[in-house]
């Protein structure tokens, strides 16, 4: 019969999810030849592979007698001569003009974030408004520690105050924590008038004028009248003076309390920084906690100072003789009775007058209430991670019972669900989460410009291109930048590829192994680029890419590249054009290149 053509050319960039149309190997390679006589000349595989070995034996002599490759700068980036000069030109006195302000303001070497602190990068991906110098940015690791410390004496306050009803003895610690506390809530209204705004939509408003506006309409009042009032009972200390009676008073130091509203919004910023759903699981049972604890404290402080009133009824603290013992045994005795009556009450103590007993079912009806709460949100805190964890089995189920219907065998059906459980636990793509296209376009446009530029910045020519044209990368990051998850053994690209979607990639986590010819294999760890060529001219991959590790990659996809920095020529100091015409022309002077070929970029291109 006649001979049917069964084996096709197997597609390459399949690991990319752009895989090339099968293609039929040309049918002389497999038609058995004859001649006029009816003899058998060729033998159809057999003589595939006999060829192969005689073009690899022949390869060592013909390659020296081929022409070397000529690489071309892509249209986009190609430039005249005086175009070129006149950027180096430009760049060469910059360079020189920044060494000079280094040296005249005595600035050290260039950090790798361009001189900035840490706070100030921060400031940068987070706003784009200017400030003045004195403005602090309400994400800064000075505003966060201060308010680590404004609620370290909020806590210590809500301590101390309600121990008042022990009639505590005076000490040089309570004095110092006296003043302590009094100067620096009458600093933090300054602080408060010089920190940015955080505004619903994310962004931060860092002018002084608008600051101090919403600081006086909203807190200004209430840290006003406290921290008058601390000032006041130290005015009435002495015992004479118009404030007087604000010591004999000591119910004005419960007017710290009021500091706890405002708690509320520090401890929102607190939390909004942890990333961790069992992390912010374990914050929210702490708070919980905290808040049952800080209830019962006040409860046994009231609790002792209404049986320890000065009258000449009976009372539970003259009934049970506590009054002669120390002050331990009395706080927790008190305490005690008050963590009872979130179960229903003890009968170790009791009340003794109608006001105690009165006291006792009000403090009761309201841990009633208090235990319900706390018990409704921790229940509603363990069903939301458990709906989390519960998604997850749901879609390993979806793909078991996929697998049984179709009779899969075991052994590869164990393989496809531990393959799903591991891409379920590591990184997530940007399309997998849904919440992403609801969020404003600026604000993803920061967000993949603080991705990205952690990864860019590794290689040099792109850390200079930030710092240059900052508007320029941020479209780069928004636009042509993508994650991409690979598993062991999958293919980026093949050696003789003509990629129709040309991308650079940077190893974001685990290793590559790139595979080319002469030499040993090449792995290619974290912080390492590969494909830059595909930038700068129309490149055919030199080897083969391969993961050997569970990788994530970031990819610049070249053509959108090509069109925004094409948009932005207002960068005379900094033109990428003069880079890619030296990266061409080391490709040209180089005796043999790869995909891991490049230039550095220090202010000059070597």
């Amino acid at each position: 019969g006649s001979w049917q053509q069964f084996v096709c050319w197997v597609p390459s960039g399949s690991a990319l999810q752009a895989p090339q149309p099968w293609q039929p190997l040309p049918v002389d390679h497999f038609a058995p030849v004859m001649d006029g006589r009816g003899n058998l000349v060729k033998r159809g595989m057999v003589n595939v592979v006999s060829n192969a070995e005689d073009e690899v034996g022949s390869e060592g002599s013909d390659e020296s007698k081929k022409k070397k490759v000529r690489f071309k700068v892509v249209e986009v980036f190609i430039a005249s001569q005086d175009e070129l000069e006149a950027s180096r030109q430009s760049m060469h006195a910059k360079v020189l003009l920044n060494k000079e302000e280094k040296k005249n303001l005595g600035v050290g070497p260039n950090r790798g974030n361009g001189g900035m602190s840490d706070d100030e990068e921060e400031s940068v991906f987070f706003t784009t408004q200017s400030s003045d110098w004195f403005i602090i940015h309400p994400h800064s690791c000075k505003r966060i520690c201060w308010d680590l410390a404004s609620l370290s004496l909020v806590v210590y306050d809500m301590i101390t105050i309600p121990m008042g009803a022990f009639n505590l003895p005076a000490n040089l610690f309570l004095v110092f924590m006296e003043w302590t506390t009094r100067i620096f809530w009458t600093l933090d209204m300054g602080m408060s008038s010089v920190t940015g705004c955080t505004l619903r939509d994310g962004s931060v408003q860092l002018e002084f004028r608008y600051i101090i506006w919403r600081y006086v309409k909203t807190w200004f009042a209430l840290d006003v009248f406290i921290v008058a009032s601390d000032w006041m009972e130290f005015a009435g200390a002495g015992g004479t003076g118009p404030f007087s009676f604000l010591r004999s008073l000591r119910t004005v130091r419960v007017i710290r309390l009021m500091r706890l509203v405002r708690m509320k919004e520090v401890m929102a910023q607190i939390t909004e920084r942890v990333q961790s759903e069992k992390l912010s699981f374990i914050i929210k049972l702490i708070q919980m906690m905290t808040i049952i604890v800080s209830i019962a404290h006040i409860t046994a402080c009231g609790w002792w100072g209404l049986g320890d009133r000065s009258t000449q009824g009976e009372t539970w603290v003259k009934e049970f003789h506590y009054d002669s013992k120390n002050l331990d045994a009395q706080y927790l005795m008190s305490l005690h009775w008050s963590l009872s009556q979130f179960s229903g009450g003890m009968d170790e103590v009791t009340p003794a007058a109608p006001l105690e007993r009165l006291y006792a079912v009000v403090m009761w009806l309201f841990a009633f209430m208090a235990a319900t709460v706390v018990v409704s949100v921790l229940t509603s805190n363990l069903t939301q991670m458990h709906i989390i964890g519960g998604s997850r089995s749901r879609q390993l189920s979806t793909l078991r019972k996929f697998l049984k219907q179709n009779a899969i065998s075991s052994n590869l059906a164990l393989r496809m669900q531990r393959s799903a459980q591991h891409a379920l636990s590591a990184d997530l793509t940007a399309d997998i989460v849904e919440l992403l296209p609801v969020v404003s376009e600026p604000l993803r446009v920061e967000m993949h410009f603080e991705m990205y530029t952690s990864y860019l910045n590794y290689h040099s020519f792109f850390a200079a291109y930030v710092t240059e044209g900052p508007q320029v990368m941020r479209r780069i990051c928004h636009y042509a930048m993508s994650s991409l998850l690979l598993s062991h053994g999958d293919v980026v690209f093949s050696k003789g590829e003509s990629p129709s979607h040309p991308k650079m990639f940077f190893v974001v986590k685990g290793t590559c192994e790139y595979t080319g010819s002469p030499g040993e294999p090449m792995l290619v760890n974290e912080k390492q680029c590969v494909a830059e060529a595909v930038l700068w001219t129309r490149w055919t991959h030199q080897g083969t890419l391969t993961a050997i590790t569970d990788v994530k990659l970031a990819a610049l996809d070249a053509k959108t590249f090509q069109e925004i920095s094409d948009r932005f020529k207002d960068t005379a100091s900094f033109d990428p054009k003069l880079y890619a015409s030296d990266f061409v022309a080391h490709l040209n002077q180089s005796e043999y290149v790869n995909d891991l070929s490049g230039i550095k970029y220090k202010g000059s291109f070597e």
